[in-house]
């Protein structure tokens, strides 16, 4: 079951053109049911895959920690060695985002994961938590999302 509400896919897509704009490249949507979120294309050549998590009604700057279940971090990992593609993880706060490459990513894993809802399945996993400062950042330009 997808929780994902359409005010999520709009920051997702403002996030992804957001690297776009940077990196000058075009986004390729995967699909609602991909692991990956996109596939960027930079002069009409695979340049990165991207997956953005939501990062609901918290601000980055008040976030010491970046957290990611392991179950995707292992998605990630299989996209990455098949394909050599250069492949990000990205955290969409309320204030900006947070990215690293998943081959640069280190941290700690233990179990966790969020309050059980109805027809998930997923919720309490083996979460992947690194420390923010290892991420790389952008702060939004005067509440360009919220």
């Amino acid at each position: 079951m997808k929780f994902e509400k359409k005010t999520d896919r709009d920051r997702q897509e403002y996030v992804v053109g957001l690297f776009c704009n940077t990196y000058n490249c075009k986004p390729k949507d995967l699909g609602e049911f991909s692991e990956i979120d996109y596939l960027l294309y930079k002069d009409s050549k695979p340049y990165f895959y991207l997956e953005i998590k939501g990062v609901k009604k918290k601000p980055m700057t008040n976030t010491g920690q970046v957290k990611v279940s392991l179950r995707k971090l292992v998605a990630l990992q299989e996209k990455y060695v098949k394909t050599k593609i250069p492949t990000i993880i990205c955290w969409a706060f309320t204030d900006g985002i947070a990215w690293q490459r998943v081959d640069e990513l280190t941290g700690l894993v233990g179990w966790g994961g969020r309050k059980a809802r109805t027809g998930s399945t997923y919720d309490e996993e083996l979460m992947f938590t690194m420390n923010i400062s290892k991420c790389k950042k952008y702060e939004y330009v005067n509440n360009e999302i919220s």
